[in-house]
């Protein structure tokens, strides 16, 4: 078991954290991951924002972000009708084509595709929120 105790670091050193449980677990703390993996099926809240360098699976259960926000650079795999962002998400991309934005309320889906257009090639970042 993994505690995030106050004052103290974690360091995942690129590797991918798992939060995996049977009741909600609370993410406090501002905090990177390189990948992250959610396999709770009563869901993780954020207690404050979090970004995700590189991939992050939706294996089981959601994510709660209130009035907070999870940035995802990477891809988001996994996502279903009850396996979602419920909340704020902003996706960071450097490249033409599209993201998937997978955000519900009331484990409802209401994934949204948006097609990118990046005529500089520069780095962007989208947000959307129910």
């Amino acid at each position: 078991m993994l505690e995030f105790l106050q004052g103290q670091e974690f360091d995942p050193k690129g590797r991918q954290v798992e939060f995996n449980g049977a009741s909600n677990q609370t993410i406090t703390g501002s905090t990177a991951f390189a990948y992250l993996k959610i396999n709770n099926n009563a869901g993780i809240t954020l207690a404050n924002d979090i970004s995700v360098s590189n991939d992050l699976d939706l294996a089981n259960g959601s994510i709660t972000t209130g009035t907070n926000m999870i940035t995802v650079s990477g891809a988001i795999t996994n996502a279903t009708s009850t396996k979602y962002i419920v909340g704020k998400l902003a996706r960071v991309f450097g490249t033409t084509g599209s993201k998937d934005f997978p955000i519900g309320k009331g484990w409802q889906l209401s994934s949204i595709n948006n097609q990118l257009y990046c005529p500089h090639r520069k780095q962007h970042s989208c947000r959307r929120a129910v």
